[in-house]
């Protein structure tokens, strides 16, 4: 059964689970969303249009360089080894997506390299930024190498990256039914010539 009770304050709804089990006993599950994660969730289901982001130095800034890039955030115990590795820094534009017109988008990534590999704090750290399940509809990591099953694609190299972009769009549109025109695809990345492979792309 599933009931729901609004607490004080009134910004908080608390929701309670109870599924009963084969051996007829029965466990309860508590969560506590806000006013905003609630907003954030209508939000994301009625994002029509799509942002994908490249990742060393758009969402990163380069190792070291924190306090002389401002607005940008160090997180001393994350490792990004792209250009020579050191601790991982999100740039501006990562740190404050959410205050952008990509805020009411849905998010993806197209990356040159691996992200740190399967696992690793970098890849975790950059889909929370992005702000999750919620508006990336997908926290698996798809290979360019491996076909494109999810909005999070790594090792998509440079020059190829208008085809990973048409291969996320098509998997929004087949496998979680998100009606995104390609009008509405913005692709960001801090090489040149990834963007301008977008021309006459569609």
């Amino acid at each position: 059964t599933t009931t729901t009770t609004t607490t004080t304050p009134p910004t908080t709804t608390t929701t309670t689970m109870t599924t009963a089990t084969t051996t007829a006993t029965a466990t309860a599950t508590t969560v506590t969303m806000t006013t905003a994660d609630i907003e954030a969730e209508h939000t994301a289901a009625k994002a029509s249009c799509l942002c994908v982001f490249d990742v060393d130095r758009t969402l990163t800034t380069r190792q070291g360089r924190a306090r002389s890039c401002p607005g940008t955030k160090e997180l001393p115990l994350v490792y990004d080894g792209a250009f020579g590795g050191g601790a991982l820094v999100l740039s501006d534009l990562a740190v404050g997506l959410r205050d952008t017109f990509c805020g009411k988008c849905l998010r993806g990534i197209v990356a040159t390299a691996n992200v740190g590999g399967p696992g690793s704090k970098a890849r975790s750290v950059l889909l929370e930024q992005l702000g999750g399940l919620r508006w990336t509809k997908s926290s698996s990591w798809s290979h360019s190498s491996s076909g494109v099953n999810s909005t999070l694609v790594v090792s998509a190299g440079n020059g190829k990256k208008p085809e990973h972009v048409r291969s996320i769009v098509n998997w929004l549109r087949d496998e979680a039914k998100e009606k995104i025109e390609d009008k509405d695809v913005y692709f960001f990345d801090d090489y040149f010539p990834n963007i301008e492979a977008f021309q006459n792309s569609g």
